[in-house]
């Protein structure tokens, strides 16, 4: 945890600080910089967090007290249903649990309720994501840019709910099992995830 935070994370802050901070103070910046700034950010916020959370875990362990692990190689995720399962671990569990839970129940029980066959099913679980994920924002910060990125992760997870059933309905279930489906899947969440932490950032 700590050769993540120091030999990792600490080195790769200074080129992200002053590439972003360029692009503010000239409003242009060079497209690789831009890009190279971007993938800086994603793994200095990476091995910034979870060598945190692996320090926490460690110095736990010392007292015998047995944390959750909070990271769980978020970078290999398949999509963004995945990666949040694996990133921040413990606070997607809460929002899952305190918030998306049982606004999802409550809300499916309205819309069956009044459901004339106006209301898809789905249609509440989108609505579910992307208020809990706004609300994921709100935690993080009380800033508009914090506000974006939660709003902007809900929806990619819509989209990723849509595009799982999709799948499943036109009989292409049997994509995941193809190497190179996988490897371009891994390459556009990871995409994803970098574009996102612009706006966090």
């Amino acid at each position: 945890g700590l050769s993540k935070k120091v030999l990792l994370a600490d080195n790769l802050a200074p080129y992200v600080d002053i590439a972003f901070q360029s692009g503010e103070a000239s409003n242009s910046i060079h497209s690789l910089d831009c890009l190279l700034a971007s993938l800086s950010y994603s793994l200095q916020l990476y091995f910034d967090f979870s060598g945190y959370c692996d320090m926490a875990i460690g110095l736990a362990k010392m007292f015998n007290i047995n944390l959750p692990l909070n990271f769980n190689s978020p970078y290999k995720a398949l999509n963004i249903i995945d990666f949040w399962r694996r990133w921040h671990i413990t606070l997607t569990k809460f929002l899952t649990e305190f918030i998306f839970m049982p606004l999802n129940l409550k809300l499916s029980r309205k819309v069956l309720a009044i459901n004339k066959g106006i209301f898809n099913g789905n249609v509440v679980l989108y609505f579910s994501l992307i208020i809990t994920f706004l609300v994921s924002g709100v935690w993080h910060g009380a800033n508009w840019n914090f506000i974006f990125w939660g709003v902007v992760h809900g929806i990619f997870l819509a989209f990723n709910y849509f595009w799982s059933s999709c799948k499943k309905r036109l009989g292409l279930s049997w994509l995941d099992k193809l190497f190179l489906y996988k490897a371009l899947c891994r390459i556009f969440t990871f995409f994803c995830i970098t574009f996102s932490f612009v706006f966090f950032r």
